[in-house]
């Protein structure tokens, strides 16, 4: 059996992995302005910031209060890194869920008074209607379709 010599396998190796890096680059370039939920997990390096993880997996890191971690919010996507997503909190969470006077004037409440002092938890998307009951899928289905 013949082997496939030490350079054609270096070359076929750079090949692939410089077509591995641009198709990456060309999805995350695409993330930007894109809003979608993001589960958060941890504290970032920086203080103040969180970092969760998006549908497709990357890094997300936000500024925002570390009650957010273990839960599911909004992130509007706002530069793109070589590895990781930045973002901003699509939503101002709740003030009993950590935001200081200071938070909310940086994301735009007036006076850093929030008109709603005592609003629901902060729950992510799963407080939304049961997206499966509304779908037309779902009604051809109940229909015995």
């Amino acid at each position: 059996m013949d082997q496939v010599p030490e350079a054609v396998k270096d070359e076929r190796l750079y090949r692939l992995q410089h077509d591995i890096t641009a198709r990456q680059n060309a999805f995350l370039k695409k993330q930007q302005g894109i809003t979608f939920d993001v589960l958060f997990e941890k504290t970032g390096r920086h203080a103040g910031q969180i970092v969760g993880r998006s549908p497709y997996l990357q890094p997300v890191q936000v500024m925002a209060p570390t009650s957010l971690i273990g839960e599911v919010a909004a992130v509007r996507i706002t530069e793109v890194g070589s590895n990781s997503l930045f973002g901003e909190l699509a939503s101002l969470p709740p003030p009993e869920r950590g935001r200081s006077k200071r938070e909310a004037l940086r994301v735009g409440v007036p006076g850093g008074i929030d008109p709603h002092p005592n609003p629901p938890p902060f729950r992510g998307r799963e407080s939304d209607a049961d997206p499966l009951r509304t779908s037309s899928l779902s009604s051809t289905i109940d229909a015995g379709a």
